[in-house]
């Protein structure tokens, strides 16, 4: 067979996701013919797709060098820059595809991605707007659309547009978590709505998933070493691994052994740090949902944990085809799956009333506090009030914009402003844009604050990121969604948070950390309460006083008590496990 029938073969394979023999295909191919610029490209791709985009760079360079004048290739090398992090020169790479052609719908899309991902968020919206003036029907960055303006804060649009691109592709299973996540954030939603959402993505998608799910073989001996899994693409310095990490890095090696399945693209320092706790590490992309579910089972897990939900990277079609006799969901995304393959959803009373628990296919299993923290090692020293050196109150919020609606703008600006000479500091990579900086600012001017007392921080590593609260006196919690992270890592900087108990569980979260610590002066029932708790806790020596406390009461907690708090989710998962050897859900 010839150099071209071969690689024709091994493309043929490549495009069926029979991604293991298409790759041993091109090296094949390749160690005869290393200057095949075809083979070099696919294999670069293939090597992106499956986490590998180092290598996948190395190739993809090559078949560049070897044909600078196609746009494909500049376009899947700009995908596998992106992925590593390299997003100026993924830009470029998308860039010099439009010299070539400037009619590429996918390079338009490709790089209003990777703007989007530097900050530069009115840019990236042009670039998918471009997109869909040339095609039209590109149903995918219609949804990407919809991902920019969630990110601008604009949720109520953005859901808007999450719906019309599935009711011309209802098969988009990404864009209808993406649905789902946004509503989580839209004021017009309620529980029973977003739960309702929920259960059509399972009428959509995952029923005809679990239809084809097979008997556990696990040994049924209650007492015997478990075998715990937990899925996520986040096993890296991500919000999300703080709250899981303590965890997933905590258990008992005599009576747990921890699987991580990783579709973690990034890879750092806090990777290393599960890779060196699991008893087993398995790299996940590449893997379709049937053949992850396939290792899944042929690795006996006893109890899988989804630590994802309908958030980016989750694996909700694996949690469908149920692959472990158990399955847990918590701590990344606390607000539900929607699967009834699902057996148990982590949480707490002030999270998840009574009253709404019946909307949820889960079984809702209490936890002193729906998160647990892992604050970071690097965290700066709590900095004094620095309202003592200023002479004013700072406010503040270090949650992402796109938790911060225009009604919330408006309710800040006009809060700020009540307080004579206060600030109003908001962080975000948003705000590394000028033009979304000026249209926030605007709107907090039409509120009553003036542009002189508006403080706009951009993007920062995440230790200057935590500096920041050195420079904020009071937090201001967003609305109807509020803090996780952001919130336990306010506290620990000695910085209180006003918030407002929400109509949903995202709007909770921030609730049940303060009324488990005790700071219910500080959680307020509806709006008008949160206007009147911050101006009233707007006392230099009142917050003096207690920002020297706070982390220390955070640490004396079980939401920081790692030990302890790994010990009652220990004590949970025994638990589950033996009402599944005695045939109880």
């Amino acid at each position: 067979m010839d150099h071209e029938s071969r690689f024709q073969a091994a493309l043929a394979q490549h495009r069926a996701g029979r991604l293991r023999e298409a790759e041993v295909a091109y090296v094949a191919l390749l160690k005869e013919a290393p200057e095949h610029a075809a083979a070099l490209h696919h294999l670069g791709a293939l090597l992106h797709q499956t986490g590998r985009s180092a290598q996948g760079i190395t190739l993809l360079l090559r078949a560049e060098a070897l044909l600078p004048g196609d746009p494909l290739i500049k376009v899947n090398l700009g995908l596998a820059l992106k992925q590593g992090g390299r997003f100026d020169e993924a830009i470029a790479r998308y860039r010099a595809a439009l010299e070539i052609d400037d009619r590429r719908a996918d390079a338009w899309d490709m790089m209003g991605n990777a703007l989007r991902e530097v900050g530069r968020v009115s840019e990236g919206m042009a670039a998918h707007r471009r997109a869909l003036e040339l095609d039209p029907e590109r149903t995918v960055t219609l949804s990407n659309v919809g991902s920019a303006l969630f990110q601008k804060g604009e949720v109520e649009a953005a859901v808007d547009t999450f719906r019309q691109a599935l009711a011309r592709d209802p098969s988009l299973i990404e864009a209808h978590s993406n649905l789902i996540f946004a509503l989580d954030l839209d004021p017009r939603a309620n529980t029973e709505e977003q739960q309702a959402e929920r259960k059509r993505w399972w009428e959509r998608h995952g029923r005809r998933m679990a239809a084809a799910r097979l008997p556990h073989a696990n040994v049924r001996d209650p007492e015997r070493r478990l075998r715990v899994g937990y899925v996520s693409a986040d096993f890296c310095g991500h919000s999300a691994a703080a709250l899981f990490g303590p965890i997933v890095r905590g258990h008992d090696p005599v009576a747990f052994e921890t699987v991580c399945y990783s579709g973690t693209h990034r890879e750092d320092a806090i990777t290393a740090s599960f890779k060196a706790r699991a008893a087993l590490w398995r790299p996940t992309l590449g893997l379709d949902d049937d053949r992850l579910a396939a290792l899944i089972r042929s690795d006996r897990v006893d109890i899988l944990v989804d630590l994802s939900g309908h958030s980016a990277g989750n694996r909700m079609g694996v949690f469908a085809r149920k692959p472990a006799p158990v399955q847990v969901s918590g701590w990344g995304h606390g607000t539900g799956t929607g699967l009834p393959t699902v057996d148990v959803l982590i949480s707490d009373p002030v999270a998840i009333p009574a009253e709404e628990r019946a909307l949820f296919p889960e079984r809702i299993v209490d936890l002193p506090c729906s998160l647990v923290f892992d604050p970071a090692d690097y965290a700066p020293p709590v900095a004094p009030a620095p309202c003592l050196a200023n002479g004013y109150v700072a406010f503040g919020s270090l949650n992402r914009m796109a938790k911060t609606s225009e009604e919330v703008l408006r309710s800040w600006g006009a809060l700020v402003a009540s307080v004579p000479d206060a600030r109003l500091l908001l962080k975000d990579r948003l705000f590394d844009d000028a033009e979304e900086t000026r249209r926030i600012a605007a709107i907090l001017a039409a509120a009553g604050l003036a542009e002189d007392r508006f403080i706009p921080m951009g993007g920062s590593p995440h230790r200057e990121h935590l500096a920041a609260y050195g420079r904020i006196d009071i937090g201001l919690d967003p609305f109807p969604q509020g803090g996780g992270v952001t919130t336990l890592e306010a506290l620990w900087q000695g910085v209180p948070v006003i918030t407002l108990i929400g109509h949903t569980i995202a709007g909770r979260f921030s609730a049940g950390v303060e009324t488990a610590l005790g700071l219910t002066d500080f959680v307020a029932q509806d709006l008008e309460a949160y206007r009147s708790k911050a101006t009233a806790a707007a006392d230099a020596d009142s917050l003096a006083a207690l920002r020297s406390g706070l982390r220390g009461r955070l640490a004396a907690s079980p939401i920081a008590d790692a030990k302890r708090y790994v010990t009652l989710v220990e004590a949970l998962y025994r638990e589950l496990w033996r009402r599944c050897c005695v045939g109880l859900a």
